[in-house]
This record gives structure tokens, sequence and C-alpha cells, in this order.
């Protein structure tokens, strides 16, 4: 699955809250509007293009990306934690259930199925 950080929409972004024109970034980095234009439309950018950027802004995009891609990370390895305490949580009561139905051995099916049900 492709990332949902789109560093086009991200330097518009900062170029209208910068008060920085379009026109201007494509002066400074040699090339016509319109390539500037259907640059930004990308969701990626090459490297040393993006450096370009960078150093024409005066902004570290590079930084940008870096810290969403840490919130994203976090965000994950949040999730897995909760998953695993999940399951873990299941296997001790799964495992309590068994040690009762070993010392209760003449359980009704329905009382068991019940049983089962009430832990998962």
């Amino acid at each position: 699955m492709r990332s949902e950080n789109h560093i086009g929409k991200q330097i518009s972004i900062f170029l209208t809250s910068a008060k920085l024109k379009k026109v201007w970034l494509a002066t400074v980095l040699g090339v016509d509007e319109s390539y500037l234009v259907r640059l930004l439309k990308k969701a990626n950018i090459k490297t040393d293009r993006l450096e370009e950027i960078c150093d024409a802004t005066e902004h570290n995009f590079f930084k940008d990306y870096a810290d969403w891609w840490d919130t994203k990370q976090a965000s994950k390895k949040k999730n897995l934690n909760k998953l695993c305490y999940c399951t873990i949580n299941r296997i001790v009561c799964l495992t309590l259930l068994l040690c009762d139905f070993i010392r209760f051995a003449r359980r009704t099916k329905e009382e068991i199925c019940y049983a089962v049900f009430v832990y998962i």
C-alpha cells in the first residue's frame, strides 16, 4: 500500500502558507511553470529535485516526511501492541477455561459452547 503523504501537495500547501508563487519557484528551479504544476501533482518527487526545492524555499521537506513516517510507524506499533495484548488475554482466558473443563468434565455441550463464547 502506498503512503498517504503526497509530497506535491505538501509543497503546494507550503508555498501557499509562505505566500510564495509557483512562478517564482519555477524561475528559481529553471523550469517552466507548467512543468512545476505537473510536478506538484505527483505524489512522489525524485530526491535531487526535492533537494532543489528545499534549497529554493529554505524548507526541509525531507524532515516533514521523516516526521510523518515516525508518526505512522508509532501508530502501527501502538496498534500491534494492542493486538498482541488482546491475543494474549484470549489465550489466558482459553487456558483457564480448559483447566476449568478438565476439573469439571461433566458439563453439557451447550454449557461448553456458552462458556467458550463468553471467554472469546
